[in-house]
Protein backbone atom coordinates (compact mmCIF):
# COMPACT_ATOMS: atom_id res chain seq x y z
CA UNK A 1 0.00 0.00 0.00
CA UNK A 2 1.15 3.15 -1.04
CA UNK A 3 0.32 6.24 1.34
CA UNK A 4 -0.51 10.03 0.57
CA UNK A 5 2.33 11.64 2.61
CA UNK A 6 5.02 10.12 5.14
CA UNK A 7 6.83 12.12 6.71
CA UNK A 8 10.13 10.35 7.96
CA UNK A 9 11.95 10.62 10.89
CA UNK A 10 10.36 13.48 12.58
CA UNK A 11 10.48 13.70 17.05
CA UNK A 12 6.92 12.80 17.32
CA UNK A 13 5.20 13.70 20.70
CA UNK A 14 2.62 11.23 21.47
CA UNK A 15 0.30 9.88 24.51
CA UNK A 16 3.19 7.33 25.64
CA UNK A 17 5.97 9.82 25.49
CA UNK A 18 8.16 11.22 22.57
CA UNK A 19 10.29 9.06 20.05
CA UNK A 20 11.60 9.37 16.67
CA UNK A 21 8.51 8.01 14.25
CA UNK A 22 7.23 7.85 10.70
CA UNK A 23 3.80 8.86 10.27
CA UNK A 24 1.91 7.71 7.92
CA UNK A 25 -1.10 9.91 6.22
CA UNK A 26 -4.04 8.28 3.81
CA UNK A 27 -6.84 10.35 2.88
CA UNK A 28 -6.01 13.37 5.07
CA UNK A 29 -6.09 10.79 8.06
CA UNK A 30 -2.91 9.46 10.04
CA UNK A 31 -2.69 5.61 9.16
CA UNK A 32 -0.04 4.74 10.75
CA UNK A 33 2.63 5.77 13.44
CA UNK A 34 6.06 3.70 12.68
CA UNK A 35 9.62 3.21 14.23
CA UNK A 36 11.78 5.39 11.81
CA UNK A 37 12.30 3.95 8.42
CA UNK A 38 9.60 1.20 9.18
CA UNK A 39 6.68 3.24 7.20
CA UNK A 40 5.48 2.45 3.32
CA UNK A 41 6.10 4.13 0.92
CA UNK A 42 4.28 7.71 0.43
CA UNK A 43 3.83 9.68 -2.79
CA UNK A 44 4.80 12.49 -1.04
CA UNK A 45 7.51 12.08 1.64
CA UNK A 46 8.68 14.38 3.96
CA UNK A 47 12.09 14.64 5.64
CA UNK A 48 11.81 15.54 9.20
CA UNK A 49 14.80 14.18 10.90
CA UNK A 50 15.12 17.77 12.95
CA UNK A 51 11.67 18.86 13.29
CA UNK A 52 8.97 17.69 15.95
CA UNK A 53 5.57 16.24 15.24
CA UNK A 54 2.47 16.77 16.87
CA UNK A 55 -0.11 14.36 15.64
CA UNK A 56 -3.60 14.35 16.56
CA UNK A 57 -3.13 18.07 17.74
CA UNK A 58 -5.44 20.53 16.66
CA UNK A 59 -4.64 24.10 16.12
CA UNK A 60 -7.14 26.14 18.83
CA UNK A 61 -6.42 30.01 17.21
CA UNK A 62 -8.64 31.80 15.21
CA UNK A 63 -8.60 34.45 13.35
CA UNK A 64 -11.60 36.47 13.25
CA UNK A 65 -12.69 40.04 13.04
CA UNK A 66 -13.58 40.98 16.83
CA UNK A 67 -13.69 43.92 17.59
CA UNK A 68 -14.17 46.00 14.41
CA UNK A 69 -16.03 44.35 11.65
CA UNK A 70 -18.14 42.14 12.85
CA UNK A 71 -20.42 42.38 10.17
CA UNK A 72 -18.16 40.78 8.15
CA UNK A 73 -17.66 37.70 10.84
CA UNK A 74 -17.88 37.33 14.56
CA UNK A 75 -17.13 34.91 17.43
CA UNK A 76 -20.21 33.62 17.62
CA UNK A 77 -20.03 32.39 13.45
CA UNK A 78 -17.10 30.95 13.99
CA UNK A 79 -17.71 28.89 16.45
CA UNK A 80 -20.92 27.44 14.61
CA UNK A 81 -18.78 26.58 12.23
CA UNK A 82 -16.03 24.84 14.08
CA UNK A 83 -16.65 20.57 13.69
CA UNK A 84 -18.32 19.24 16.75
CA UNK A 85 -15.94 17.72 19.62
CA UNK A 86 -15.57 14.00 19.62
Amino acid sequence: MTNDIVIRGATAVLEDGVRRADISITGGRISAIDEPGKATKGSREIKAEDLVALPGMIDMHSHHREPGYTHKEDLAHIARSAPPAG
